[in-house]
């Protein structure tokens, strides 16, 4: 590393290790994004578990196609709200 690179890197470290701010900043989204991963996690145990029983796997089908048709919906109708009158 060029030194001018170097002490300017080690200076913003220096800082943001001793700014209190920063440290409730990274101790709050270290937590809220470990608390998301155990969420993902649990889900995805979750959507395993159904997957597994072929009774749950066709109403998971049956779920799945049906958010999709609502998103399409959705989507449409958002677009259509955003764009109405540009085209």
């Amino acid at each position: 590393m060029v030194p001018w690179r170097q002490a300017l890197h080690t200076h913003l470290v220096e800082m943001l290790a001793n700014n209190r701010t920063f440290q409730r900043f990274a101790q709050t989204t270290d937590q809220k994004i470990s608390e998301f991963s155990g969420k993902g996690a649990q889900r995805a145990n979750e959507i395993q578990n159904e997957m597994a029983s072929p009774e749950a796997l066709e109403e998971t089908k049956a779920k799945i196609l049906t958010f999709i048709e609502e998103f399409r919906k959705e989507l449409g109708d958002g677009i259509a709200k955003s764009f109405r009158g540009k085209r």
